[in-house]
């Protein structure tokens, strides 16, 4: 009967650290994996069996199989992953932004509105001059479509942006529908912890994905089920994933149920950026600078209406503007036709050049928001600069504190190859040992035999 025993106990602590070599060599196996928490076995003794006053131990067991994590480290990974994900977002479209506004050689919106207006000046000096009256035309061709310009390029860039973020919600529709897919797997598992902690890293990579798009609530229950909401609407669970939409809700970009319209609200992450940056700083910026070319334009027409064209007969009440709709600033046609039609004097004469001097002039008085045309504009492109360079320190913040946090779960969680390397050594020795121990009840049954 006891050698029986020391065979059962045998066998059952050579499975026992046959699976310890297993998980350990799992272990090694995953070393340079990333989304890895290394496996820790831990052991307990089988309950004895009690035979008449006395108690005798029946070996070893696998108590469990543990993944090592620090649950509230996770948990300020995945917030600061989010804020991190929204600022660098931010920042990168924020300077794409302030690129449409940056100065090229001689051709940005501040070297042409400086070279349209001088050309007035220049006008002054000789206001019969032909070649004088053409460079204004050239200059205010030059200007009309650097504007045209930035709007089409605003234009363009607020259109990729709306799919950059319908890209971002169908990713977020399909790690959600891994999510609940690794869900019922793991509700599936309850009880037999049969490939849970390969599961359970799945999950933890996937929400990880998540939290790069947008803000999240993560609850896990008893069985490691994650109960994910987004926004603070109910995104995934056992029982399914939410199917979100491209919407608009109070003026803002956003993403929205499928069935019931239901709105996430998106504070963090990279949908939060890009709604921001579609919803508020490009049509802010946009606006403003066409309401200021605007006021630059109805300021031109006003004096320009004020002068008398070189024409023959000579014309007075002319718009040297003729529009400015859609981003597209446009001149006079009659204009365009004959450089003579611009109103450069104030008087019966011919070499009065008054009216192109007050044109000129109009650079530097305060036409738009209490500011010069100058002022205004360099108001723009330090407003949109500062901005992103804000964000960009936040964002380099975030990052150093992901760092760190990502580097305190990597002591904790990552695989150490020479803590594997031990472990080995320790469980092949008690296998070796279980092995003996198998030999030594043999070789006892075996004389137990020859004695009969």
């Amino acid at each position: 009967m006891a050698i029986t025993r020391i065979f059962d106990m045998s066998q059952r602590s050579l499975a026992t650290y046959q699976k310890a070599l297993d998980v350990t060599a799992h272990n090694v196996a995953n070393a340079s994996n990333p989304d890895y928490a290394r496996q820790k076995v831990s052991f307990t003794s089988v309950s004895p069996d009690n035979i008449g006053d006395f108690s005798l131990g029946a070996g070893v067991k696998i108590d469990q199989i543990s993944r090592i994590k620090d649950d509230y480290l996770e948990k300020s990974i995945l917030g600061n992953n989010s804020k991190y994900s929204a600022n660098q977002k931010k920042s990168t479209l924020l300077n794409r932004v302030e690129g449409y506004f940056m100065e090229l050689s001689g051709a940005g919106i501040s070297d042409s509105l400086n070279e349209f207006f001088n050309s007035w000046s220049e006008l002054s000096t000789s206001p019969t001059s032909l070649p004088l009256r053409n460079n204004i035309v050239t200059s205010a061709q030059k200007l009309t479509s650097v504007v045209t310009d930035f709007n089409e390029n605003i234009d363009t860039m607020r259109n990729e942006v709306f799919d950059e973020f319908n890209q971002n919600v169908d990713e977020v529709n399909q790690n959600l529908k891994n999510l609940y897919d690794i869900n019922l797997k793991i509700a599936e598992s309850k009880g037999t912890k049969v490939g849970i902690n390969d599961l359970l890293d799945q999950r933890d990579k996937t929400i990880q994905s998540l939290s790069k798009q947008g803000n999240l609530t993560v609850k896990f229950n008893d069985n490691g089920v994650a109960n994910v909401s987004i926004g603070g609407v109910a995104a995934s669970n056992s029982y399914g994933a939410t199917q979100f939409v491209v919407g608009i809700k109070d003026d803002k970009l956003t993403m929205v149920t499928s069935e019931e319209g239901n709105a996430a609200l998106l504070k963090e992450g990279e949908l939060s950026a890009l709604s921001e940056v579609y919803s508020k700083v490009i049509p802010e910026n946009k606006e403003n600078f066409n309401a200021m070319i605007a006021a630059m334009a109805t300021a031109v027409n006003s004096e320009h209406q004020n002068g008398r064209t070189l024409s023959n007969p000579p014309v007075t009440g002319i718009s040297f503007f003729s529009e400015y709709e859609n981003g597209k600033l446009k001149i006079n046609q009659d204009i365009l036709s004959d450089a003579n039609m611009i109103a450069a004097s104030l008087t019966n004469t011919d070499g009065n050049g008054d009216n192109a001097l007050k044109i000129a002039e109009l650079f530097d008085k305060k036409i738009y928001n209490n500011r010069t045309i100058s002022e205004s504009y360099s108001s723009m492109v330090s407003s949109i600069g500062n901005e992103a360079k804000l964000t960009e320190n936040l964002a380099d913040a975030n990052k150093l504190i992901l760092d760190q946090l990502e580097s305190r779960r990597s002591e904790i969680s990552a695989v150490s190859v020479d803590e594997e390397m031990t472990n080995i050594l320790t469980y092949q020795r008690s296998y070796d040992a279980s092995a003996k121990l198998i030999k030594v009840a043999d070789e006892l049954l075996q004389t137990i035999i020859n004695l009969v």
